[in-house]
C-alpha cells in the first residue's frame, strides 16, 4: 500500500520499435492536447507567482525588522573580524569561527570604507569588545554599517528559499515545493537569523545544499556533480566547524545507496569520491585563508601546530599528535578548530528551564526544538513519524530497505546533526541546530501533501500565519503556542533564543514615547546603550531597594540578566518576583521602582 502511494511513475507501455533511420511523426495537436498544455502553463504561472509572493514577503519582513533592531551580542565582533580579514589578511581575531560568513558580512563594508580601530588597546589585544568600538566609534554611522553587514545574509536567505522551492519541485512536485517554501518563509527562526550578520544562516544553507548535491552525484556519478558537491562541502566547512559533520554523513549516504544498488557502486569509486571531496574541501579552505595558507607553506612562516596547543587538554592531545605525526603548521583553520574544541571542553554558561549550568545538558536542544519550532511544522513532523511507524508495523523492518532513498536523505542528516549537538557543552541557542530545519521543511511538506487532506493543509497554513502574526516583528523571541507563546519564553530559555541584545532601539523608542525620566538599566548585549541615548544607572540590588538607598527609577532588565546570564550574575533575579509593568520586544522587562508612585 505504501509502495503504491509513493511511486512516482507508472509502468511504461511497450510499443513496436521504429525502423532504423525513421522517426515517429508528431501527431497533430488536438484541442484536448492544447487545453492540457494551457493548463500546465497556467500551473507553472501560478507556481512562480506564489514563489515570487512568498520570497518578496520574506525579503520585506527581514528588511523591515532588521531596521528596527540594535546589534546583537555577536554582530559587532563578526563585522570587525571580517573587515580585518579583508583589509589585512590577518585571521587572528575571532579565529574560533571560520571566515566565510564574516567575509559575507564585511564585503559591503568595503564600499563604505570604515576605519579599523588600530589605535586602541582592545584591537591590539584581540579583545572581542573591539567589535563594539569599531561599530560605534567610526566615521560611518553605526546603523548604516550594521544594515550593510546584514544585507548579504538577507539576500542569501531569499536565494536559499528559492533553491529549496526548486529542488523540492523537481523531486516532489509544485504543491510540496510551495508548502516547503511556506514553512521556510513564515518560520520566525529563519526570519530572525536570516537577517543577522552572524555565522548561522550560511552554514544552514550550505549544509542542506551539500547533501542534495551529493545525492545528485550518487544518482548520476558525474564528475561535474562530484566537483559541485566538493565545492559546497568546502564552503560549508568554511562557514562553521559543525559542518565538518558532513565528513561522516556523506559517506554514510553513499554506503546506503551502495547497499540498495550494489551493482552501481564499488569500493574504488567510494574511495575516489571521498578523496575528491577531501581535496575540494582543502582547496576551498586554503583559498579562503589564502594569506595564512601561504604563510603556512613558507618555511618559518608560522609556528608548528604541536607548539601552540596544550597537550594537557583532551583536544590538545589529539592536535599535538596530529601536528607531530604529520608535521602540520598552525594554520588558522586548525587553530580555530582547536579553540572551538577547547571552548566546548570548558562549557558555556547557559540557562534551561529555570536553571543555570556551565556544562551542556542533552535535553537542551530537544527542549529548544520543542518550544521554538512552529506548531504547524511539529504537526507535519508528527504525521511523518506516524506514517513511518505505521509502515514498520505493517511491513516490518524490510520497509526500511524498500523505502525511497529520499526519506533517508531528508531524515538522516538532521537526526545525526541533532544527536551530536545534544552532546555539546555549548548550549546558547537553537541557532546552533538551524541546519536541521531545511530538511524538516521539505519532509513535513511532502508528507502533508501526500496525505491529500485539504482540511489538514488549511489547518497547517492557518497555524503558520497565526504564529507568525503573533510574534511579528520580534522574530528572535518566538516561542510556539504549545509553549504558551513568546510571553512565556523566559520560563524555558534565554540568550540568543530570546534575548541577544536586539531590542535596545525599541527601548529607546519606548522611553521617548512614554517620557521616562528616570531609567535604570541592566542590559545583556554589546556596550552600545550610550549611543542610543540611554545613559542610565544600574538597577538597584534588592537590599539597596528595600533599604531605600537605591535609585528610584523605571528598571529595564534584559531577560538574560533577569535569569542570571549577565556579568552581574543573579543581581537582578529578585525582580522575577515582581510583576513587570511592561515589556519591550519580549526581551526587556520593565519594572516600576519609583518610590513616589
Amino acid at each position: 500500500m505504501m509502495r503504491k502511494r509513493f511511486r512516482f511513475m507508472g509502468k511504461r507501455k511497450k510499443g513496436k520499435p521504429m525502423p532504423a533511420g525513421r522517426s515517429r511523426p508528431k501527431p497533430a495537436a488536438s484541442g484536448t492536447a492544447r487545453a492540457l498544455e494551457g493548463t500546465r502553463l497556467h500551473r507553472r504561472t501560478y507556481f512562480w507567482a506564489a514563489v515570487a509572493l512568498l520570497l518578496s514577503f520574506l525579503l520585506g519582513v527581514m528588511v523591515y525588522s532588521a531596521r528596527l533592531e540594535s546589534p546583537t551580542m555577536d554582530e559587532p565582533v563578526y563585522l570587525l573580524a571580517g573587515y580585518r580579514y579583508l583589509e589585512t589578511g590577518d585571521f587572528a581575531f575571532n579565529a574560533e569561527h571560520p571566515p566565510l560568513a564574516k567575509f559575507l558580512a564585511a564585503l559591503p563594508l568595503l564600499a563604505l570604507d570604515p576605519r579599523l580601530p588600530t589605535e586602541t588597546e582592545l584591537y591590539r589585544r584581540l579583545d572581542l569588545r573591539a567589535g563594539s568600538y569599531f561599530l560605534f566609534h567610526n566615521r560611518v554611522p553605526p546603523d548604516e554599517l550594521l544594515f550593510y553587514g546584514r544585507l548579504p545574509f538577507i539576500v542569501l536567505t531569499v536565494v536559499f528559499g528559492l533553491a529549496i522551492a526548486l529542488w523540492t519541485r523537481s523531486r516532489f512536485g509544485p504543491l510540496a515545493a510551495l508548502l516547503a517554501l511556506l514553512f521556510y518563509a513564515l518560520d520566525p527562526n529563519i526570519i530572525a537569523h536570516g537577517r543577522y550578520a552572524a555565522t548561522d544562516m550560511a552554514p544552514a544553507a550550505l549544509f542542506f545544499l551539500t547533501c542534495v548535491a551529493w545525492d545528485r552525484f550518487l544518482l548520476t556519478k558525474g564528475r561535474w556533480d562530484l566537483l559541485w558537491a566538493g565545492l559546497l562541502l568546502g564552503l560549508a566547512c568554511a562557514a562553521k566547524f559543525s559542518c565538518l559533520l558532513l565528513g561522516g554523513i556523506l559517506p554514510v549516504l553513499y554506503l546506503i545507496r551502495w547497499r540498495r544498488s550494489p551493482g552501481r557502486y564499488s569500493l574504488r569509486h567510494f574511495a575516489v569520491s571521498l578523496l575528491a571531496l577531501a581535496l575540494c574541501t582543502a582547496a576551498v579552505i586554503g583559498a579562503l585563508y589564502w594569506p595564512d595558507t601561504v604563510r603556512s607553506l613558507t618555511p618559518d612562516g608560522t609556528d608548528a601546530l604541536h607548539n601552540v596547543v596544550d597537550p594537557a587538554r583532551p583536544a590538545g592531545k589529539v592536535f599535538h599528535w596530529l601536528g607531530t605525526t604529520f608535521d602540520l603548521p598552525a594554520h588558522r583553520y586548525l587553530w580555530g578548530l582547536y579553540q572551538q574544541l577547547v571552548h566546548n571542553e570548558d562549557g558555556h554558561r547557559a540557562y534551561l528551564l529555570g536553571e543555570i549550568s556551565q556544562e551542556g545538558r542533552w535535553q537542551y536542544f530537544p527542549v529548544a526544538f520543542a518550544v521554538k519550532t512552529p506548531a504547524a511544522l511539529l504537526l507535519g513532523l508528527l504525521f511523518a513519524v506516524g506514517a513511518g511507524i505505521r509502515s514498520l508495523v505493517s511491513g516490518g523492518f524490510g520497509v526500511l530497505r524498500r523505502a525511497p532513498f529520499f526519506w533517508v536523505l531528508l531524515a538522516l542528516p538532521p537526526v545525526i546533526f541533532l544527536l551530536v549537538a545534544m552532546a555539546s557543552n555549548i548550549n546558547i541557542g537553537l541557532r546552533h541546530v538551524l541546519p536541521i530545519y531545511p530538511f524538516l521543511f521539505v519532509l513535513a511538506a511532502v508528507v502533508l501533501v501526500r496525505f491529500r487532506q485539504p482540511l489538514l493543509l488549511m489547518l497547517v497554513v492557518a497555524l503558520l500565519l497565526f504564529e507568525h502574526a503573533r510574534v511579528a516583528p520580534h522574530y528572535l523571541a518566538f516561542f510556539n503556542s504549545l509553549a504558551g507563546g513568546s510571553g512565556n519564553g523566559v520560563r524555558y530559555l534565554a540568550d540568543s533564543n530570546l534575548d541577544w541584545g536586539q531590542d535596545l532601539k525599541k527601548l529607546r523608542a519606548y522611553v521617548e514615547t512614554n517620557r521616562v525620566e528616570s531609567l535604570c538599566l541592566s542590559y545583556f548585549g554589546p556596550d552600545t546603550y550610550g549611543y542610543y541615548g540611554l545613559e542610565a544607572a544600574p538597577t538597584p540590588a534588592m537590599s539597596d531597594y528595600r533599604a531605600g538607598s537605591g535609585p528610584g527609577c523605571i528598571a529595564a532588565v534584559s531577560a538574560s540578566a533577569l535569569v542570571g546570564l549577565a556579568q552581574t550574575g543573579f543581581r537582578d533575579a529578585w525582580l522575577k518576583d515582581i510583576e513587570p509593568m511592561d515589556r519591550v520586544g519580549y526581551s526587556i522587562f520593565l519594572y516600576d521602582l519609583r518610590r513616589n508612585r
